[in-house]
């Protein structure tokens, strides 16, 4: 290997052993309020390195189909950090840990704008969205995709960055504002506050939505930069 594999998430692989990412998700995990999988479908939108679609691989879930966008489209694509994955070397900060924990986990090459019935199937108890929805120009027609492959019982968990002012005046301010994230940003396009954040799974077409945690905040390993984000649960 010419390169060095850059994590975007830490994976512990067995005693002893853990792939060091840019952010270490292993302490909040109880946060996000996964429902139990056993026996379940589950559809991770936006892998990375994959460490949620381990993490239900291990909680008991049946199935688990895992999307990020292909290589070779991930260079050129705004969204996508170069600092924080391995993109450069075919997504194996992927393809690394799925070979050492011998996963049955199922990784699909696809934009998540394709997301439909003919390329992911359908009927899928959890769909998770986790650090997403803020790279994306139409956040809403994506989520509304992902409803429409879903199981009518199942539930969406949707984890997103909401910026530091957002989240202090979302405990007095219900209206619900977006900001569209300046020029100088080559990865980003919408922040939320959490009252849109809502609005935005309902706008998509799910029948109910809940906040399950307000305030999840995340840091990068160099731990200068804290991303707090906001979960919601969102119901087809």
């Amino acid at each position: 290997m010419s390169r060095r594999v850059r994590f975007y998430h830490t994976i512990d692989i067995r005693e002893g052993l853990t792939l060091p990412g840019r952010y270490d998700h292993r302490p909040f995990v109880n946060a996000y309020g996964f429902p139990d999988v056993r026996g379940k479908s589950v559809l991770d939108v936006g892998r990375a390195s994959g460490f949620f679609s381990f993490h239900f691989e291990r909680a008991g879930a049946q199935s688990v189909v895992a999307i990020d966008l292909p290589p070779d489209r991930q260079k050129n694509v705004v969204g996508l950090d170069q600092g924080d994955a391995g993109a450069d070397v075919g997504r194996l900060d992927f393809f690394l840990p799925h070979a050492l924990l011998k996963s049955a986990v199922k990784p699909l090459w696809l934009d998540v704008a394709d997301i439909s019935p003919e390329t992911v199937g359908t009927g899928y108890d959890l769909a998770f969205v986790g650090s997403l929805l803020i790279h994306l120009a139409d956040p809403m027609g994506v989520l509304s995709k992902v409803r429409k492959v879903m199981a009518p019982d199942g539930v969406c968990v949707i984890a997103n960055p909401i910026g530091r002012a957002e989240h202090i005046l979302s405990y007095v301010i219900r209206k619900p504002l977006a900001t569209l994230v300046g020029t100088d940003s080559k990865t980003a396009w919408w922040l939320p506050n959490i009252a849109c954040l809502k609005l935005m799974c309902l706008r998509a077409g799910f029948s109910r939505v809940e906040l399950k945690t307000r305030n999840l905040p995340l840091r990068r390993r160099n731990g200068r930069s804290l991303v707090r984000h906001a979960v919601v649960h969102a119901w087809p």
